[in-house]
């Protein structure tokens, strides 16, 4: 750090530490407001689907089959599914009444 020696040293040096701060205080409030849209709900959900379908955060779609099944989130889901759906088809088909065909 320099010494001042005179008073429009000082002044120049108050000058550009007030437009230091005020920079800073706009990256603040840019990466605040940033950080916002990051955490809000909706963004949260996106990035999820985006992880989910196999895309990246630029967008790019790296989707493969057996990326879908290997995570352990989708495979839960789609056997969930298909348990329910297995499970709907056997009861309609025990709730069904047998034709008599020999009447």
């Amino acid at each position: 750090m320099k010494r001042i020696k005179n008073i429009q040293q000082l002044n120049q040096e108050r000058q550009r530490i007030q437009l230091r701060r005020i920079e800073l205080e706009h990256a603040m409030k840019r990466n605040w407001t940033d950080l916002k849209e990051s955490v809000s709900p909706g963004r949260i959900v996106q990035q999820a689907v985006n992880k989910l379908m196999g895309k990246t955060e630029d967008g790019q779609q790296h989707f493969s089959f057996e990326g879908f099944v290997k995570n352990p989130v989708v495979k839960q889901g789609l056997n969930i599914a298909f348990s329910l759906l297995v499970e709907r088809v056997f009861k309609k088909l025990l709730k069904r009444k047998p034709k008599n065909t020999s009447e």
